[in-house]
């Protein structure tokens, strides 16, 4: 997994970083997770496109790896 930055300008949503991360269920699925700024604020939060973070606005595993991988 390779986080990208977003590049400036055409960032209209306010995704920073973002990537693609696999499924650990099924093998050829993956979802999309970004950090996006908060629209007014200097906060950030975490998206992803799963069905878990989708629907229960949860944090999910695929967040969580993302995550890890941008301390690194």
């Amino acid at each position: 997994m390779k986080i990208k930055k977003a590049r400036v300008g055409i960032n209209r949503f306010g995704v920073r970083k973002y990537s693609k991360v696999k499924s650990e269920t099924e093998n050829k699925i993956f979802y999309d997770v970004g950090k996006v700024r908060v629209r007014n604020t200097k906060r950030y939060k975490y998206v992803c496109t799963c069905p878990d973070n989708f629907y229960r606005q949860k944090t999910c595993k695929h967040i969580g790896k993302f995550k890890r991988m941008e301390v690194k």
